[in-house]
């Protein structure tokens, strides 16, 4: 049998302390793999270039001689089937929700401790989006949200935590085709165009349904 592909990662970062701060934790979390660095766009364009193999880029918010949301722009433009997660020790809701609508797979806060990023990492791995604690305590969705039906909300929290379609379908005893169309208007509902915004909504949603202690 071939043998399995390394893991391949890359981390873009311009302070060569963090850089390497997070090459550790992925090297320790998965052994086998291999970890790229860079510390400008450019040379993160050089290694995807040379290495098509990269499976996720961990990408800083703040790149020098860039704008915040440039370098996540210029890489999902050149590179659009290539997880990327940002990496920031900015807590700023705005800028978090910024980043997933233009498709980062994720907002990694700098300040997590490193069990919290291992796990938001394998979310990523796995195809899913890793949204941050800190944007679950925003304002819930407008009321009209309130106007989806039980069975929509069961989609919703599936999808919430990650289910594909398929997943859906067979958790809740439904056929694919009707999982597709209540998520048609669950998209509808909550006014967003994609699952990452479909996700972060719902979880704001749901919260705001979820029984109240006390």
């Amino acid at each position: 049998m071939p043998a399995t592909p390394r893991l391949h990662l890359l981390v873009i970062d311009d302070h060569p302390i963090a850089r390497e701060g997070i090459v550790q934790l992925l090297q320790r979390e998965w052994p086998d793999s291999e970890v790229s660095q860079a510390a400008t766009l450019a040379q993160a364009h050089g290694v995807l270039a040379a290495r098509p193999d990269v499976a996720l880029v961990l990408l800083d918010v703040h790149l020098p001689g860039t704008e915040p949301l440039q370098a996540l722009r210029e890489l999902r433009l050149a590179f659009p089937m290539l997880p990327v997660a940002m990496l920031s020790g900015d807590t700023d809701p705005v800028l978090a929700q910024q980043t997933l609508r233009l498709g980062a797979a994720g907002y990694l806060p700098k300040s997590a401790d490193t069990a919290l990023l291992a796990h938001a990492l394998r979310l990523v791995l796995d195809g899913n989006c890793y949204v941050p604690p800190f944007l679950l305590n925003l304002q819930p969705p407008p009321a009209a949200a309130q106007a989806l039906t039980p069975r929509q909300r069961d989609v919703l929290e599936s999808l919430t935590r990650g289910l594909a379609n398929k997943e859906i379908a067979r958790q809740l005893e439904l056929a694919e085709p009707t999982v597709k169309a209540h998520l048609v208007t669950i998209f509808r509902v909550l006014n967003v165009k994609n699952r990452t915004q479909a996700v972060l909504a719902g979880r704001q949603l749901l919260q705001s349904l979820a029984p109240r202690q006390g």
